[in-house]
């Protein structure tokens, strides 16, 4: 029996190729990814970028700046948006220009990978800041600042900022900064984000002299916690900083200022464990000299525990809300240092702990630490809960709800009390100190309002 075959889709129906058919087919994909479908992921672009911007909006607040879109013209292939960041009466704009995916293949941020979309942005200055400057390139043909950025699908903002060499004159008798430059890459999503960065050299000259600053570097990667806080690590190294010059106190006269850091940096971390927040912060420098001829090894930190989230996401709503209606700077601390008494109550039902010690090594050797805790017995006394911070009510605290120790090594050569006989006598004499070596140590310890050093009660 005689079947016929049945011709296949882009077949003829000897089994050929159809070629017109196939060409159809490619033409209108091509439409739909090129013509079409830029109106529909250009909606999705905008919803990230706005939501970014929000992002950057709630983050800000609480430093004294704001970052708004003032406008977003959106049209079937691209948009335009002027978002503005204002700080202390001062606004700079960003003007950007974003092309909508799925594919973008024109400009200077074409990509043939799928995206929602790539966007170029321009920074104009305000008048003040503009006049102050001068020498914004080496070239005249590079831009003072390029910001590029690709907004996925999947939500994250790939962005990467580059900064010319520029001059900055802010007025006679003030400093002039020469920067070398700085380039930064950014990975931002609703949850999270991770960078790195360089600060090219930079040279503050004044009246007195200069002050320099090597190539200094970043990374930070963080992420957004269950409870709205970033929490993460940044790192901040720099290889050299160095300074000479003379600074001026009034009726005080003259005093050098000349010393040399070699490799500085600065770490902080943040992180849960188990229902509260635990921070630390560390400076470490290699070698710090110019002080009296002294070369030191330099290492500090400062570590909080057992901090209550929700009550540090409640603070930072205060202080935004604080910075958003009241325009006095000092008016400002006011209300902060009035609310401060009522935090530490809040903070005080998971027994935060302050923790805090310095290692100095080289030419002499010294260390202190300090450990500081508040009891949670405080958040139980509700004469508390809504009292003033009066000097009063922080005596209160101190005497009833604070309990620390602590501990100090310092070399005899810079201790000047041990030369006084009678001085000496008081203090080393009479336990409050001892000396060990070419050391002069000692410790305290407080609790239930009752000081004591070396073990002798003091109060």
């Amino acid at each position: 029996m005689n079947s016929k075959k049945l011709a296949q889709p882009g077949f003829s129906s000897r089994g050929a190729i159809d070629l017109q058919l196939i060409g159809e087919v490619a033409i209108a994909l091509l439409l739909i990814v090129f013509v079409v479908l830029p109106w529909p992921v250009g909606m999705k672009a905008e919803a990230i970028f706005r939501q970014r911007i929000a992002d950057l909006h709630e983050r800000a607040q609480t430093s004294g700046y704001d970052v708004e879109i003032k406008s977003y013209d959106r049209g079937w292939f691209g948009a335009d948006t002027v978002t503005t960041v204002d700080y202390h009466g001062h606004s700079v704009a960003l003007v950007s220009r974003i092309m909508h995916g799925p594919f973008v293949l024109s400009g200077e941020n074409a990509s043939m990978r799928p995206v929602a979309a790539v966007i170029s942005t321009n920074i104009e200055l305000p008048p003040e800041l503009k006049s102050a400057l001068s020498n914004v390139s080496t070239a005249s043909s590079e831009p003072a600042a390029d910001i590029r950025a690709i907004i996925k699908f999947s939500g994250i903002i790939d962005v990467h900022a580059h900064v010319a060499p520029f001059t900055l004159h802010i007025g006679p008798g003030l400093p002039a900064v020469n920067s070398s430059g700085a380039m930064m890459d950014l990975l931002v999503s609703n949850n999270y984000l991770r960078g790195a960065g360089t600060l090219d050299e930079v040279k503050i000259e004044t009246d007195g002299g200069t002050a320099n600053f090597g190539k200094t570097e970043f990374e930070t990667d963080s992420a957004r916690d269950e409870s709205g806080l970033w929490l993460g690590t940044t790192e901040i190294k720099n290889p050299e900083i160095s300074s000479a010059q003379t600074i001026n106190v009034p009726n005080r006269g003259s005093f050098p200022l000349n010393f040399d850091l070699h490799d500085v940096q600065i770490t902080t971390r943040a992180w849960r464990e188990g229902a509260t927040i635990q921070s630390d912060h560390k400076l470490s420098i290699a070698r710090a000299q110019g002080f009296a001829g002294i070369a030191l090894a330099i290492n500090a930190s400062v570590g909080f525990a057992n901090l209550d989230p929700d009550v540090l996401v409640g603070w930072s709503n205060d202080v935004r809300e604080t910075m958003a209606t009241v325009n006095n700077r000092d008016q400002q601390m006011h209300m902060m240092a009035d609310r401060a008494l009522a935090l530490l109550v809040a903070l005080s039902k998971n027994d935060p702990r302050v923790t805090a010690n310095i290692n100095v090594t080289g030419d002499f050797n010294a260390s202190g630490n300090i450990d500081i805790t508040l009891k949670s017995a405080m958040a139980s006394d509700s004469s508390l809960a809504q009292a003033p911070a009066t000097q009063e009510n922080w005596t209160r605290i101190a005497l009833n709800y604070l309990t620390g120790s602590g501990d100090v090594k310092l070399p005899a050569t810079l201790t000047p009390f041990l030369a006084d006989p009678m001085t000496k006598a008081n203090l080393v004499d009479e336990g409050f100190f001892a000396v060990q070596g070419d050391s002069v140590v000692s410790s305290a310890n407080y609790a239930d309002g009752h000081l004591s050093v070396r073990g002798r009660q003091i109060f």
